[in-house]
């Protein structure tokens, strides 16, 4: 049974709700009143009431409060009933009231005395066409919900494909690499170099797609570092040098003086759009050359909230090849679009960078462009809104100082553990690792990894996040379990997997992983990952066997490195002896007090005593009770004391050997 229309009358007068009731309710319209325009939107926000209404009849003349004109603006604000159809009463032939709801919004009039006839007649006609209406806009609104299905099903099908085509071209891109490493003949090396270069450019494709998809799909999130921009600039140059040189292309970059050199953003996908718009000026050059130059925008565009703490920066790359017809630059920064068809047959590519290149220019809150002539080159440009920056931080300085660095990465001793379930993947990781003076052991996935950090310790894992029997997310929220019986709960684990997305991203995060890499994986980029977790001083990159000599007796550096010890105090060796002497009572009276803790089973007590003991070890060069009071002090925040207790005993036992070595070192602490 077809449901009764239900119209709402509003008017200071109920004589004439009471009327214009008495027209509608014998033709089956069922009728709400309301004695101001207050009264009115009230009934309208009121929940099931107004969404019933089906149509509003409204004076414009109300003597209290907001007038027609004024609701029926509301109304058409109003996200709810902005379809709500609206008939104004008004004097008889008044054009001036006619013209102000029409501006105001309304659908139709009627006129004081109202004919009953031409109500109805109205009144049926608006509820036709606002059925109608309804019936289009419910249409648009599940087509917009299929639309966007579609766009995520899309998005998600091109991430899973470019996920499952990564994995076995990081062994296709690395192996041949690796073969151009080799000894071959002429032929052999330009067999191997035709599928470098093949891989490259395919890898180049997923890249695109890959990208393409997470814009799509709003899963692209910009990054927020420091970074210094001559050295972003400086970066893709050198990396492109070798192609513009093959071509005999001249590659010259020039940031202007007045430039900040210091930002905080996304330094990765900067690089990026610069390395499309160069590939690309070298793609279609054939003489000549490319100039990069950096300069500042009109700082005029930069919003007011913004104008002291951001700077705008361009970038033009001007070449000197094809250029590009008016007819056709505007089809450029499209998606899947070339300048024309005959581009495509000569040069090819996907029509996916430049409209990426838009895409991550806007992102940053900048703006694309291209100034061109065909046959006279081109200049392609862009602006990027970074913050700014003084420059790259201290704690990131440090962290450097405390790292492998390029001079000593090879014969480090360093033990490196790789959990990937593909064989292709394996071999490429394996010949990189070694190559680089790694020890390196496969395992094939997370139960096995497992089984590999409670029998040996390693200074890093890289970990693929799909593998069979126990992935690398579940294995590393184990790892980081006190109780997996691991031997470093907190040793550095990187995620390296074909899994490239923000929402991947933050689930290795989540699980404890400490960075994330994706296949296919270039040597520089594995190396510097390592670099950057791997804590390992210069002092420390000996043999295994590499002892301090103690009066005809050996000490391991992990017990006492004394000339890192004496390296920081600045070669002092009299301040080196006077912090000795004291050491050994803050120690006792340290310990003394953690066995208090351990006594009272307080957790707390227990993390801060040894928080404390590791900081005076450490800073005397006392490795390895450094490292065991590091381990209680996990315990306590754990609130394991069980395992606190345990580890009690290997540290009074390394104190006393301790005591016995730096005394054999420094007669004086006993006299």
């Amino acid at each position: 049974m077809k449901k009764r229309a239900k119209i709402l009358i509003v008017d200071d007068n109920m004589e004439n709700i009471d009327l214009l009731e008495a027209y509608l309710f014998p033709h089956g319209y069922e009728v709400v009143s309301a004695l101001s325009g207050e009264e009115a939107m009230d009934k309208l926000s009121m929940g099931d009431q107004g969404d019933q209404i089906d149509l509003i009849i409204l004076d414009v003349i109300m003597p209290l409060g907001i007038d027609g004109f004024e609701v029926t603006r509301r109304i058409r604000r109003s996200s709810t009933h902005k379809l709500l159809p609206v008939v104004l009463i008004t004097a008889l032939k008044d054009r001036e009231d006619r013209i102000k709801g029409l501006e105001a919004g309304c659908d139709d009039f009627l006129s004081r005395p109202v004919d009953k006839s031409e109500l109805l007649a109205r009144v049926r006609s608006l509820l036709r066409i606002s059925e109608y209406r309804q019936s289009v806009e419910d249409v648009l609104i599940q087509a917009k919900a299929d639309a966007e299905a579609s766009n995520r099903a899309k998005s998600e099908f091109l991430a899973n494909m470019s996920h499952e085509i990564r994995t076995p071209l990081n062994a296709v891109v690395n192996m041949s690499r690796l073969l151009l490493d080799t000894q071959l003949n002429p032929e052999q090396w330009d067999y191997a170099h035709v599928a470098t270069t093949s891989s490259e450019i395919l890898l180049y494709l997923i890249n695109d797609i890959l990208d393409f998809s997470k814009i799509e799909a709003g899963k692209l999130e910009l990054e927020s570092r420091d970074f210094d921009l001559r050295d972003v600039v400086e970066s893709v140059v050198k990396s492109l040098k070798f192609h513009t040189n093959e071509k005999g292309l001249y590659l010259i970059h020039k940031v202007d003086s007045d430039v900040n050199l210091y930002f905080r953003g996304d330094q990765m996908r900067l690089r990026q759009i610069i390395l499309n718009f160069i590939n690309n000026a070298v793609k279609f050059t054939a003489e000549g050359g490319i100039n990069i130059r950096v300069s500042l925008e009109d700082a005029g565009i930069i919003s007011e909230d913004k104008s002291d703490t951001h700077t705008m920066v361009k970038f033009e790359i001007t070449d000197t090849g094809i250029g590009i017809s008016q007819e056709c630059v505007k089809l450029l920064f499209q998606t899947f679009s070339q300048a024309d068809t005959s581009t495509f047959r000569k040069y090819g590519g996907s029509g996916l960078g430049l409209a990426i290149s838009k895409q991550l220019s806007e992102l940053m809150g900048g703006k694309v462009g291209v100034e061109s002539e065909l046959g006279c080159g081109s200049t392609f440009w862009f602006t990027a809104l970074l913050e700014k920056s003084s420059g790259i931080s201290d704690k990131d300085s440090e962290v450097e100082k405390n790292c492998l660095t390029s001079e000593n990465l090879p014969n480090t001793n360093i033990n490196i553990l790789v959990a990937e379930d593909d064989i292709g993947n394996q071999k490429v990781a394996l010949a990189i690792l070694k190559k680089a003076g790694f020890s390196v052991d496969i395992v094939n996935n997370g139960m096995e990894a497992l089984k590999a950090l409670q029998n040996k310790p390693y200074h890093l894992v890289f970990m693929d996040m799909q593998m069979p029997e126990m992935d690398g997310i579940e294995a590393t929220k184990i790892i980081r379990n006190l109780d997996s019986g691991t031997l470093n709960p907190r040793i550095p684990i990187v995620a390296m997997t074909a899994n490239a997305t923000a929402d991947d991203r933050q689930q290795c995060f989540d699980s404890g992983m400490n960075d994330f890499i994706t296949k296919p994986i270039y040597p520089d980029e594995l190396l510097s990952v390592i670099k950057k977790h791997v804590r390992v001083k210069r002092s420390e990159i000996r043999t295994n066997d590499e002892k301090v000599k103690v009066k005809g007796s050996e000490v391991s550096i992990d017990l006492f490195d004394h000339k890192d010890f004496l390296k920081r105090l600045g070669g002092d060796e009299f301040l080196l002896k006077f912090l000795m002497l004291s050491f050994p009572k803050n120690l006792a009276q340290r310990m003394e007090n953690l066995k208090k803790a351990l006594e009272k089973q307080d957790a707390l007590d227990i993390n801060f005593q040894a928080h404390a003991i590791k900081g005076i070890s450490a800073t005397c060069a006392a490795n390895k009770i450094r490292d065991i009071a590091y381990e209680m002090e996990l315990a306590g925040k754990a609130n394991r004391i069980d395992i606190a207790n345990s580890l009690m005993y290997r540290l009074e036992q390394e104190a006393v050997v301790f005591q016995l070595v730096i005394s054999d070192m420094f007669p004086e602490i006993n006299s």
